[in-house]
């Protein structure tokens, strides 16, 4: 006879071989815990540099490096398997139903191979549902109207295509042009004496507890909600998200927040003529801003926007009198001002702020009569220190409590007879098993307690010998206090200091020519030196030689609680860089174990807001071997703007010859990570991009099965621990536990999709990715999906790595090889994209971007 397990329902009896598995699982349990047991970081980690043993007649350096673990004990990122633990009472139904389908699915992956069982949690999302009254019904005659639009009035006609109830858009799925017309009512319901700033919605709050004085201007911090609408299969609901802003007061006068802005970066009063380089940056801060003018009574006073700034100063401006009784007279713009409006212009250095885009009237207005318009975004500082992030239960705390008081309430909602339930959406979660790890020959899972783990003890998958490097020192003079300098006679007796960045080219191309090639560069800075774009693009586009930047305060201090650590992760970097392979995951890969496949990961980085004329950047990165931790990336510049990668398939297609050199076979099976699309563009990926791809390989006589998968962070959903959580169910920071997943109730109703939260959130509150599974040639389980989405979380981020600017920089790449001997940063990047420079081939097919 079976006996009764007392964790299921009463009266089921689990079988025999559902038993063996459990028995197998728990095996797999105990010796993955007794494998942790015996990882103890040592205290004693040794200097990664100092065992490095640098001397300067190039010896083979590292030549039995073999990186293991006992030269660092390397702090990651890891997580805590953690029993899963409930506040209900588990004799009452609903919860014995709820156990009852738990073992179900236990049984189901159980069955399926897997060890460990994703445990449940309750969760709580910031989506509010939306309740739209049985009467909301909306009818306009089909007849002429007149729109007011600023001072403008538009003649605009309405016909009746469909009569929709909207009680009726939770089961139906619901068009992308009803669905903005939803929108614009929501957000009209939503904006009653509210500052308005794209999808978010700030309250005028005037009071001394959120104000900052500031160089001659004072700013307000003001709070907000960032609001979207969003059908899911719980219906319509309203995402709503915390935000805070920095405003300028109504009042400010322009002239003291230019004052302010050019003190930002070092011009002060008196003010002279402004060099062209100021005078630019000075109007990418302006440009948008609405102001009024002081000389205007406020009764008949209007707002303008500013459209940029006058070339010359205010002294120097001319302008024809457009009086057709007086068209041969020409003013001086500050006669103008002194004769017309008895103002006498102060500041006659300064620009004149433009007003108008027809070039055939020109408002030009002195800064110093113009006002800002009401509550206005104060432009951002880069270089101001960032507010601390709210946690996660402040942030939920805020959420509620401006919701109580803010969309849909009063009279506008009233009109068009909806609501908004002032509850967020209670869901059920799952928190995923940790990945077992192959370090060597040794396999360990992240099961402590904090959620940390370390190689100590352990060697790395595959390690490389460095035997050629070199050091070329960007930290020779301390360019601020507390910036060190790199002692380097902790590490050899003799190294040619650089102070002059035009001897770079010349020193590196002596390295280029050594009798042995020079396998690795490192570059010791006191701060991110001007010089870093320059040296990556000699580098990794003329000379072919990988470089290690690392700051030489970490390097001087060997008895620092930080060195360990920051030497590891740099030996890390450098074996990566060298073709090594430092942790695999020990699960293969569902569905597509035993057949070549191939992790493909694209993004697109465009310009800064206010960059005209930047390209926008294309990246593609390809695992690849079998465990995918080792990629090969791609970049090409294309138009500014453009999401779609025109050149996927040329891309792709190189990858893939790669591939087939390294492993004598092309990829069977494909799958695609696309990243930063909207919801808009989701066909587009499939259309524009992997269609194309399709069509080459098929022209060539290859058909690989593709998988489409989209993950996306630029949304406002955000997953919060259920009140009175146990503290195992949520992190030190009170968010959720990494490798939450959540896919029901708050999903979108028609694609396969879910949101998963990677990492540990250590700082504000964590965001999901949101993943949609456009495309499935390979037949995923859900919860296969999850898992390998988890474990390849990085595929996609490592593309953005190769966009951003880490490597080789946008300005670097757009500003030409020609400008490599300048000092300094490029200035711009205005050069056509077909100028990008090619990567070298002895780099081309290497990880360079780590």
């Amino acid at each position: 006879m079976t006996p009764t397990d007392p964790g299921l329902p009463s009266g089921r009896r689990r079988s025999p071989a559902e038993g063996a598995l459990r028995a197998e699982a728990a095996s797999t349990v105990a010796e993955a815990a007794s494998t942790v047991a015996e990882m103890t970081p040592t205290a004693e980690a040794a200097s990664i540099v100092a065992e490095m043993a640098i001397t300067a007649e190039a010896a083979p350096i590292v030549a039995e490096m073999a990186i293991t673990a006992e030269a660092a004990s390397i702090g990651a990122a890891g997580v805590a398997e953690q029993p899963a633990t409930t506040a209900e009472d588990p004799t009452t139904p609903a919860e014995m139903a709820r156990q009852a389908e738990f073992r179900e699915e236990e049984a189901a992956v159980l069955a399926a191979g897997r060890a460990v069982i994703p445990n449940k949690v309750k969760l709580l999302v910031n989506h509010f549902k939306i309740i739209f009254g049985e009467s909301t019904i909306f009818r306009l005659p089909e007849r002429l109207y007149t729109a007011k639009v600023g001072s403008r009035n538009y003649n605009a006609s309405a016909e009746l295509k469909q009569e929709l109830s909207f009680s009726q858009l939770g089961h139906q799925p619901v068009p992308a042009n009803v669905l903005r017309c939803l929108d614009v009512i929501v957000r009209e319901a939503s904006s009653l004496d509210k500052i308005i700033i794209g999808p978010r919605f700030y309250m005028p709050e005037r009071s001394a507890a959120n104000e900052t004085p500031r160089y001659a201007i004072t700013t307000s911090s003001l709070k907000g909600t960032k609001q979207t609408l969003k059908p899911t299969k719980q219906g319509m609901v309203q995402c709503v998200d915390y935000s805070a802003m920095e405003f300028c007061q109504p009042g400010t006068s322009v002239l003291n927040l230019v004052k302010h802005l050019l003190n930002r970066i070092g011009v002060r009063e008196p003010f002279a003529d402004l060099s062209e380089k100021e005078r630019k940056y000075l109007e990418g801060q302006l440009k948008g801003l609405c102001i009024t003018l002081s000389y205007q009574k406020s009764s008949v006073g209007r707002k303008y926007k500013v459209q940029g700034l006058t070339d010359k100063c205010a002294e120097q401006m001319t302008f024809p009198d457009f009086d057709e009784d007086k068209s041969s007279k020409t003013w001086e713009l500050v006669d103008y001002y002194l004769e017309k409006h008895f103002k006498v212009i102060m500041n006659k250095k300064l620009p004149c702020l433009v007003l108008n885009k027809n070039p055939d009237r020109p408002n030009h207005v002195p800064i110093e009569l113009c006002i800002l318009h009401g509550w206005q975004k104060y432009p951002e500082d880069p270089n101001q220190k960032p507010r601390r992030p709210v946690t996660a239960l402040e942030r939920k705390q805020a959420i509620l409590r401006m919701v109580e008081a803010g969309p849909c309430r009063g009279n506008r909602g009233k009109q068009f007879n909806i609501s908004l339930v002032n509850q967020m959406t209670e869901v059920t979660g799952k928190v995923l098993p940790a990945p077992m790890l192959k370090l060597g020959d040794s396999k360990f899972s992240i099961c402590s307690p904090n959620r940390q783990w370390n190689l100590h003890g352990h060697t790395i998958s595959e390690g490389k010998n460095l035997r050629s490097w070199g050091i070329l020192d960007f930290s020779a003079e301390e360019s601020r206090p507390r910036k060190q300098a790199l002692d380097v006679n902790m590490f050899t007796g003799h190294i040619v200091m650089l102070s002059d960045p035009s001897q770079l080219l010349e020193k590196l191309r002596q390295a280029e020519q050594a009798p042995v090639k020079l396998q690795l560069l490192f570059c010791p800075m006191s701060e991110q030196h001007p010089g870093y774009k320059t040296l990556k693009l000699i580098c990794e586009t003329q000379l072919g030689i990988q470089t290690q930047c690392l700051l030489s305060h970490h390097a001087n201090n060997p008895n620092s609680k930080y060195q360990d650590q920051c030497m590891s992760n740099l030996v890390l970097k450098i074996n990566s860089k060298l073709g090594g392979s430092n942790v695999q995951l020990c699960d293969e890969f569902p569905q597509v174990a035993g057949t070549p496949f191939m992790f493909i990961g694209a993004d697109v980085n465009h310009p800064s807001p206010g960059d005209k004329e930047s390209e926008s950047i294309a990246a593609v990165v390809a695992s690849m071997d079998d465990s995918a931790s080792k990629y090969v990336s791609r970049i090409r510049a294309q138009k500014q703007g453009c999401e779609m990668i025109a050149e996927l398939h040329v891309m792709c297609g190189e990858l893939i010859e790669v591939f087939k050199n390294r492993n004598g076979i092309k990829p069977e099976k494909i799958i695609y990570f696309r990243d930063g699309v909207s919801d808009e563009q989701l066909n587009m990926v499939l259309q524009e991009e992997v269609d194309p791809m399709r069509k080459k390989f098929r022209d060539d006589g290859y058909l690989p099965t593709i998988t489409v998968i989209v993950a996306k962070k630029r949304h406002s959903t955000r997953l919060f621990p259920f009140p009175n959580t146990h503290k195992e169910q949520q992190t030190n920071s009170g968010n959720v536990l990494p490798r939450t997943v959540v896919d029901a109730d708050v999903v979108d109703k028609l694609d396969e999709d879910f949101f998963l939260c990677s990492h540990e959130g250590l700082h504000g509150t964590s965001r999901p990715t949101h993943y949609y599974m456009l495309r499935d040639e390979h037949g995923f389980e859900p919860v296969d999906m999850h898992v390998r989405s988890l474990h390849q979380a990085g595929v996609a981020d490592d593309a953005r790595k190769v966009c951003r600017p880490r490597g080789l920089p946008r300005q670097g790449l757009l500003h030409g090889a020609s400008q490599a001997q300048k000092a300094g940063p490029s200035s711009s990047a205005s050069v056509n994209a077909s100028m990008l420079p090619e990567m070298h081939a002895a780099l081309r097919d290497s990880m360079f971007f780590i």
